[in-house]
């Protein structure tokens, strides 16, 4: 069966489209199948799957995929054809006072048993900490979740701007598979975009009898 990965924040800029490479990166890592939706206007989740393919790389498979990946537009109401048939609904955040009210907002405004398959993904977290903005932003979502008993905070992704800008050249190799002499930088990057998406795997159902 099909499990369904929704990729929404109704605000743009917030790194969407990066959750969505990763969530797929990972996956095709796990020996799983993919099929990518792109519901972005700006098209850029389909720009990456081209730049692979360029690679000689398939990215998305659409036929009976194990699993389905939206790409959203940054605008409410975007998400509205895709919610009802998600399994998860990942929101990556930055933790400002604007962005944390946009994502609390959009929470609210889902029907209770949707609330339940929301993760928060705190992105773009600065490395050496986080300033008092942003520990104020993360305990208003700890406190959200705590309020509300559903949803859940996933582990964050640090600002990696030599990174993950380099995801969308595309590459012949995935991912979590580029070797350690790639950088420190990059093995940061596949350690804790693995714990993100090992979570989500464990949410999904699919950490028992993963191919790999």
């Amino acid at each position: 069966m099909t499990r369904r990965i929704l990729v929404h924040n109704p605000k743009g800029g917030v790194g969407k489209t990066v959750v969505v490479a990763l969530a797929a990166e990972w996956f095709l890592h796990r020996g799983r199948t993919v099929n990518l939706i792109d519901a972005d206007g700006n098209h850029s989740c389909q720009e990456w799957v081209d730049n692979n393919r360029e690679e000689g790389r398939e990215i998305s498979t659409p036929v009976d995929a194990d699993v389905e990946i939206v790409d959203t537009k940054g605008v409410p109401g975007s998400a509205v054809p895709f919610l009802r048939g998600s399994d998860l609904i990942l929101t990556p955040f930055q933790l400002y006072g604007y962005d944390v009210s946009e994502v609390i907002e959009m929470f609210d405004a889902l029907p209770a048993e949707l609330r339940r398959r929301v993760g928060f993904i705190p992105n773009r977290v600065r490395a050496m900490g986080l300033t008092r903005e942003q520990a104020e932003g993360f305990e208003q979502i700890e406190s959200l979740i705590r309020q509300e008993g559903v949803g859940r905070l996933l582990p964050g992704l640090v600002d990696r701007v030599a990174v993950y800008p380099d995801l969308f050249n595309g590459s012949p190799v995935n991912f979590f598979e580029r070797p350690a002499e790639s950088g420190k930088s990059v093995a940061n990057a596949q350690q804790e975009s693995a714990e993100l998406f090992r979570q989500a795997e464990r949410i999904l159902g699919l950490d028992a009898g993963a191919p790999r």
